[in-house]
C-alpha cells in the first residue's frame, strides 16, 4: 500500500513485471508503450534485402508514441553503418494527438538530426482511420503502431503453495463467457512448512488493511491491442509493426514477433514474395502445392510453430531467400501438420523451442545449449496428458540417431530439464531454478501456444484441458514424456517408416531411460500434407490472389507545406544528398523491382523508391528497372547430395575433431554447408585461443576419421568467423558449359567461365584484366579441358573483329577441333616447335610495333582507348593459347630454347597495353621449364591437381593442389588471393558442334 497522505490516496501496489530474478510491484495503471527498438532496426535491415534502393532513404512513420529513447538505438545501428546494413537516411514521420505536438521530445535524437541522418516530421493525426487517410497520399516503407500495456489490479484467493515465491507463480484459467484463456497470478501465501519470504508478507498486509480476508491483489499486464484497427492501415505500409496484436489481419502474413504473442508483431499485406519462395521451392522438388495451401503453410509456420519468416530472408541468396531455410521450415510445417493429424483431438498445442521466449527464459542457464525444435502436449484418452518433445529435420539423418552429437542427445539434454518441471521434483539447480523454468514454461503455454478454442467445441471440455495442463505443469497430472525424432525426406517415394530405439532402463539419469521414436515422413505422406496442385495451366502457375504483388511507392522525403522539426537550440541541417554512384549502382544491381514505371504519387501498387538526388517529388516517382542479372550472378543448378550426406560428414567431423580434443565452439550446422558441383564445405567455429593450423594438422587424420578418399583442404573462410573444411563429393556431376554461354553474352568482351565456386556462383575471368595465364595439372586433373572451354568461350562470345587466337599444339592432337575457327591467326593452329617460335617472333618484332604505333599516332592510352573508336586498322586482342609449354621448350636446341624463353618473356612484359595475352599451360611445373622472370609476369594462376606440393608451389607460390580432386577441381590465384572451383566440361561434340 502507498502511504496514506495529501498526495496519495491508498491503492494496492501490484506486481508489474519481473527484472532478472528479482519482481517490481508497481501501481495500477498504463506502464509502458510497446516499441521494440530492435523489431524495428531487423524489419529495416531485412526489408532492405528484399527491396535495396529504400537504404537512400528509409520512411519510418511511428504513430503516436509515447517516447522516442526505445527507437534510438535503432536508429543508430541503421544509419551509422556504413557496410550493407546501413541506410544513408531515415525520414522519421511522427503523429501526436491533436494538441500535443510539445508532448514528445526529440532530444533523444538530436544527434542525428543535426547530421542529417535522421529527417524528422511531426504531423497531427488523431486516429488510426485519419492516419490511413494521410497514407493513402505518402504510404511508409516501415509503419510503427505502439501498443500501451495497463496494469491492473486482480483480487485472487489466497492459496497455500509450496512453489517458490521467485518463480513468480501463475495459473492458465479460460473464460467459458469470454472464450478466452487467461495468465493470472497466482497466490503467494507460502507454506508454514517453507521458507520466509517478503513477498508473502506484503500480500498478509495488503490483505489485512484491504480488509480480504480470503484474498490478496496481485496484477497482469494487459496490452492494448491494435488488430482490430490494423487492417485500415495495411496497404500502406510494407512491412507494419505493431504492439500486441493477438493475430494478423487477414490475408496478412506475420513475420516476426518480439516477446511471445504479447509482444511487437511485424506483418505484411505483400506476401506474394513470400509465397512464391515456398512455391519455387517445393516445384524444384518436384511438388506442386495448392495456391491457397501455401498460404496456409506459412501462416502454420508462425501461428504454429513461432517460427519467424524473417529468418527466410538472406542478403547472401539470390532473390533473397534463403531455400534451405525455406526447407528447413517447411520440413517443420509438415511435421506439425503429421503430430496434429496423429493427435486425433483438437486438444493439442505445440510450442517451439527455438523461439527466443524459450530460450531466454525456460530454457536458459542449462548444462548444455543442446535443445530440439519443438514441444507437443496432447490430451490422452485416459486422462493424461502426454508431453512429446519433437526434433525435425528435413532430410534423413545419416549415422547414429542416438548418442553424443546426434538428435537423441538434443532430445534428451532438454527431457533431463523437463522431467522434473512435471514431476513435481527439484531438478538440476534446486527448486528455485526448476520452478522458475515451471512458470516461464507456462508462460510461453500461454504466449506461444495456441489456445484458443475451436470454433464448435464444448467449452466445457475445452475448460477442463486448460486445468489439465495447469495441473500437469504443477506435477499434479500423470504425464507421459515422449521423445520423438521426425524426418521429413522429400523426394523419396517410400511409405512412412516408424522405429523405437529403446531407452537404458538401469540408467541413473531419467531421461535415458525414455525411449526414442524415429518418424520418417516420405512423398507420399509429404504430398498428403502438403496438398498437390493439379498440373499448372498454359501460362504457368495462377498468380496468387491473396494481396498485392508490389508494395506501395513511399514519396521520398517530406512535402509541402510540412518541414522537418528541428530540436530546439539547434541549427537545422538539410536532408544528405546520396552521391555514391557505386553503392546505388550495386543497389539498382540487386533491386527486384517490376519493370521500368512511372508511378503517380497516390499510386500504392509500386515498389519502394529512392530519393531523386536528395530532391522531394511531389508528381511522380521514376521505378527503374534493373539491368537483366549477368550470368556471373546467376547461379549454377547443382545436383543436390544424397540425403544425409551432409549431416553425416557433419557429425563426423564434429566427433574427428572433438577427439582430438578440438571440439568447436558449437555444433557444425548442415544447413549453412555449401554444396558445390564437387565440394561439400563445412563452416567450423573455434574455441576461443585454437588456431586453425591446430585443424590443419589433422587432416590425414580426419580424412581416416571422416572415412575420405583424400584430406580434408582446411583454412580460413575469408571474411568470415568460420574454418573452412572442404570435403570432396563422392556423387560429383560434370557441369556442362554450352548452357551457360548464351547467358554469357552480357559479359565485358574477351571474357570466359572459369568455373563454379561452393555457393553456386560463377567466376567470370577477363582476360585484359589478367593480363596473362599460368595453368598447371597433371594428366587427367581438366588442363585440356579448361583450355577448350576458353578457347570455345572467347570464340563463340567475340567475333573475328574483336579476339584473334594463336593457338600453339605440341602435342598435335588437343586442338585439332578448333583448325576451322574463323579467329584463328594465320588460319592455322600451330603445331611445330619452329613455326612456334616463328609466331612469337612476329608478335614481337612486327605485331608490338605495328601496335605502339597506332596508339601513339591516335593518342590512345591503350587497346581499351583505340577500340573505343571506329579506326580504319583493326586492333583485335590477340590470344596466345600455349598447351604443354614443357614439351614444347624441351623440344628445341640450347640456343632455340634460350631465343624463345626471351622472347616469351619479353611478350609477357610488354603487350599488356596493346592486347596481347598470354596463356601458358603445363603438366610439369619446374622452375627449370617456367623461369622466375617468367612467372612474376603470369599474375593469374589456375592449378589443377599436381603430383606434389613442390608442383604447387611452383603454380601458386604455396602448397595445396596436390590434394585436389582431378576432373576439374582446381584453385585461381588472382591478386594474391585463392578461390577453390569447379571447372566446366567440355565435350569432344561440344567442340565438333
Amino acid at each position: 500500500m502507498l502511504p496514506k497522505s495529501d498526495e496519495h490516496q491508498p491503492a494496492p501496489l501490484a506486481f508489474a513485471r519481473r527484472i532478472s530474478a528479482w519482481v517490481q510491484y508497481q501501481q495500477a495503471g498504463p506502464i509502458e508503450a510497446i516499441t521494440n527498438g530492435k523489431i524495428v532496426r531487423d524489419a529495416a535491415r531485412k526489408l532492405a534485402i528484399l527491396y535495396p534502393m529504400v537504404r537512400q532513404q528509409l520512411r519510418l512513420l511511428v504513430h503516436h508514441p509515447d517516447s522516442l529513447d526505445s527507437l534510438k538505438p535503432a536508429l543508430n545501428d541503421l544509419v551509422n553503418n556504413e557496410g550493407l546494413d546501413g541506410f544513408a537516411q531515415i525520414h522519421l514521420i511522427i503523429t501526436h494527438r491533436p494538441g500535443q505536438e510539445s508532448v514528445l521530445s526529440l532530444s533523444p535524437l538530436d544527434e542525428l538530426i543535426v547530421r542529417g541522418a535522421v529527417v524528422p516530421e511531426r504531423i497531427e493525426i488523431s486516429n488510426i482511420n485519419k492516419l490511413a487517410e494521410w497514407l493513402q497520399t505518402r504510404p511508409a516503407h516501415l509503419l510503427v503502431l505502439p501498443g500501451q500495456r495497463r496494469l491492473e489490479p486482480l483480487k485472487v484467493n489466497k492459496q497455500v503453495s509450496d512453489l517458490h515465491p521467485l518463480s513468480l507463480p501463475h495459473t492458465l484459467q479460460y473464460n467459458r463467457f469470454k472464450d478466452e484463456v487467461n495468465l493470472l497470478p497466482r497466490s503467494q501465501q507460502r507454506d508454514p512448512s517453507g521458507p520466509e519470504h517478503p513477498f508473502g508478507a506484503y500480500h498478509e498486509i495488503a490483505s489485512a488493511v484491504g480488509q480480504l480476508s480470503n484474498q490478496e491483489v496481485s496484477g497482469a499486464s494487459m496490452p492494448r491491442a491494435n488488430s482490430p484497427d490494423l487492417p485500415a492501415v495495411l496497404p500502406y505500409g510494407v512491412f507494419i509493426i505493431a504492439g500486441a496484436p493477438a493475430e494478423p489481419p487477414t490475408g496478412a502474413l506475420a513475420l516476426a514477433r518480439a516477446g511471445g504473442s504479447r509482444g511487437d508483431l511485424v506483418v505484411t499485406q505483400f506476401t506474394e514474395r513470400f509465397v512464391k519462395g515456398v512455391e519455387n521451392m517445393l516445384t524444384n522438388s518436384n511438388y506442386q502445392p495448392r495456391t491457397d495451401e501455401l498460404f496456409k503453410l506459412l501462416r502454420e509456420l508462425e501461428e504454429i510453430g513461432r517460427t519467424p519468416l524473417f529468418n527466410t530472408i538472406s542478403a547472401k541468396t539470390p532473390g533473397g531467400f534463403d531455400a534451405n531455410s525455406l526447407k528447413g521450415q517447411l520440413g517443420q510445417a509438415v511435421a506439425l501438420r503429421w503430430y496434429a493429424e496423429k493427435a486425433g483431438d483438437q486438444r493439442c498445442v505445440v510450442i517451439s523451442l527455438d523461439s527466443a521466449l524459450a530460450r531466454r527464459s525456460w530454457l536458459a542457464h542449462r548444462e548444455s545449449d543442446r535443445r530440439n525444435d519443438l514441444l507437443g502436449m496432447r490430451w490422452l484418452p485416459g486422462g493424461g496428458i502426454s508431453l512429446d518433445l519433437i526434433e525435425v529435420k528435413s532430410y534423413e539423418v545419416g549415422g547414429p540417431v542416438d548418442g553424443e552429437g546426434t538428435p537423441g542427445e538434443q532430445l534428451r539434454s532438454v527431457a533431463r530439464d523437463l522431467l522434473p518441471v512435471v514431476s513435481g521434483q527439484s531438478g538440476p539447480g534446486g527448486k528455485l531454478v526448476t520452478d522458475c523454468r515451471r512458470e516461464a514454461l507456462r508462460v510461453q503455454l500461454f504466449q506461444e501456444g495456441q489456445l484458443r478454442m475451436p470454433v464448435g467445441y464444448d467449452s466445457k471440455v475445452w475448460a477442463e484441458w486448460i486445468q489439465q495442463l495447469n495441473q500437469a505443469l504443477d506435477g499434479q497430472l500423470a504425464v507421459e514424456v515422449n521423445l520423438l525424432l521426425t524426418e521429413v525426406v522429400f523426394n523419396e517415394n517410400e511409405p512412412i517408416k516408424i522405429k523405437t530405439y529403446k531407452g537404458q532402463p538401469n540408467a541413473l539419469e531419467p531421461e535415458k531411460k525414455l525411449d526414442l521414436v524415429r518418424v520418417q515422413l516420405r512423398e507420399p505422406d509429404i504430398k498428403r500434407l502438403l496438398g498437390e496442385l493439379p498440373p499448372s495451366s498454359e501460362n504457368g502457375t495462377a498468380a496468387v490472389p491473396i494481396s498485392p504483388a508490389i508494395p506501395p511507392t513511399p514519396t521520398p522525403g517530406p512535402q509541402e507545406p510540412t518541414t522537418p522539426v528541428m530540436p530546439t537550440g539547434k541549427v537545422a541541417s538539410v536532408p544528405v544528398e546520396v552521391e555514391s554512384t557505386t553503392k546505388a549502382t550495386q543497389m539498382e544491381k540487386h533491386s527486384t523491382a517490376p519493370i521500368a514505371t512511372t508511378l503517380s504519387n497516390n499510386s500504392v501498387n509500386g515498389t519502394p523508391a529512392l530519393p531523386h538526388d536528395g530532391e522531394s517529388k511531389t508528381d511522380s516517382v521514376a521505378v527503374v528497372a534493373p539491368p537483366e542479372p549477368t550470368a556471373a550472378e546467376t547461379p549454377i543448378f547443382i545436383n543436390p547430395p544424397l540425403p544425409g550426406v551432409v549431416e553425416q560428414l557433419a557429425t563426423s567431423l564434429y566427433r574427428g575433431l572433438q577427439k582430438y580434443d578440438l571440439a568447436p565452439s558449437g555444433p557444425i550446422d548442415p544447413a549453412i554447408a555449401e554444396v558445390g558441383p564437387s565440394l561439400i564445405l563445412l563452416k567450423v567455429s573455434l574455441k576461443s585461443g585454437k588456431k586453425v593450423a591446430d585443424i590443419q594438422r589433422l587432416a590425414t587424420d580426419l580424412q581416416r576419421e571422416m572415412e575420405l578418399d583424400r584430406p580434408p583442404v582446411i583454412g580460413n573462410l575469408a571474411g568470415t568467423p568460420y574454418v573452412a573444411v572442404e570435403v570432396g563429393r563422392t556423387d560429383r556431376k560434370p557441369i556442362p558449359l554450352g548452357p551457360l554461354l548464351i547467358a554469357g553474352k552480357d559479359e565485358p568482351a574477351v571474357s570466359f567461365p572459369a568455373g563454379v565456386s561452393t555457393n553456386g556462383q560463377v567466376k567470370w575471368l577477363n582476360l585484359p584484366r589478367l593480363p596473362h595465364m599460368l595453368i598447371g595439372g597433371t594428366t587427367g586433373a581438366g588442363k585440356t579441358i579448361f583450355l577448350y572451354g576458353l578457347i570455345k568461350a572467347l570464340s563463340q562470345l567475340n567475333g573475328p573483329e574483336t579476339v584473334e587466337l594463336l593457338l600453339i599444339d605440341p602435342k598435335q592432337t588437343d586442338f585439332v577441333f578448333f583448325e576451322k575457327l574463323p579467329h584463328l591467326r594465320n588460319n592455322r593452329v600451330v603445331y611445330e616447335s619452329a613455326e612456334a617460335v616463328e609466331a612469337l617472333t612476329d608478335l614481337l618484332d612486327t605485331e608490338l610495333p605495328k601496335r605502339t604505333g597506332l596508339l601513339r599516332q591516335y593518342g590512345c592510352r591503350d587497346i581499351h582507348e583505340y577500340r573505343q573508336e571506329t579506326r580504319t586498322e583493326p586492333m583485335p586482342f590477340i590470344i596466345v593459347v600455349i598447351d604443354e609449354f614443357a614439351d614444347l621448350v624441351q623440344s628445341l636446341g640450347s640456343k632455340e630454347r634460350k631465343l624463345f624463353e626471351e622472347k616469351v618473356g619479353r611478350l609477357a612484359q610488354r603487350t599488356r597495353s596493346v592486347g596481347i595475352h598470354l596463356v601458358i599451360a603445363t603438366q610439369r611445373p619446374d622452375m627449370k621449364v617456367i623461369p622466375g622472370n617468367l612467372k612474376n609476369n603470369l599474375d593469374c594462376r589456375v592449378a589443377f591437381r599436381l603430383a606434389s606440393g613442390t608442383d604447387s608451389r611452383v603454380i601458386l607460390d604455396e602448397m595445396g593442389a596436390e590434394d585436389l580432386l582431378g576432373a576439374g577441381d582446381l584453385l585461381l590465384k588472382q591478386q594474391g588471393q585463392i578461390q577453390r572451383l569447379q571447372g566446366f566440361y567440355v565435350s569432344s561434340n561440344d567442340l565438333k558442334d
